[in-house]
């Protein structure tokens, strides 16, 4: 009877070529999706990054406050509505603190280390009790808290800038 198999040793391989193709394909697409990004967050980091720390703007200063500056402020603990507990520092107290006139305070923009920004009037500062928390840690970071938001859809990590108008 006739043997209708080859034998192993002599079949040339064929997907042996096409597979490393394939992963040479993908790592060189993967390391230019690196580099795109590196690109992309350098650029990011330019337009707000270069802000150290926190700063304050009003039309006429610029106040850069330090972890000292925070200790005349009155720290504030407040009961969000789902019984969770913030502490930090009411707005109105910090613009108070440097002087900042509230009554011709339009609204205040902040803006992340991330980029992002978000506008709030003064009214809405003053009547929800709008916080600044204070996050320890390796470096000490600042967040924007609506304690009467239950989704916290408006609250904004690594602040390092408020433009008040």
């Amino acid at each position: 009877m006739k043997n209708n198999f080859r034998d192993e040793k002599l079949v040339p391989q064929k997907g042996r070529k096409s597979r490393f193709g394939q992963w040479l394909y993908l790592l060189i697409i993967l390391a230019v999706l690196v580099v795109l990004l590196s690109v992309l967050l350098q650029m990011r980091q330019h337009e707000v990054g270069e802000i150290e720390g926190l700063s304050i703007i009003d039309e006429e200063e610029m106040y850069q406050p330090e972890a000292r500056d925070f200790d005349d402020i009155t720290f504030t603990m407040i009961k969000m509505n789902d019984g969770t507990e913030l502490e930090g520092y009411l707005l109105t107290d910090i613009l108070d603190y440097y002087g900042i006139d509230r009554e011709s305070t339009e609204s205040i923009y902040f803006s992340s280390l991330d980029g992002s920004r978000i506008i709030v009037s003064y009214e809405e500062i003053r009547d929800e009790d709008v916080m600044l928390l204070v996050v320890e840690g390796l470096h000490r970071t600042y967040r924007l808290a609506f304690p009467q938001d239950p989704f916290r859809n408006r609250w904004l990590k690594d602040i390092v800038l408020i433009e008040v108008n």
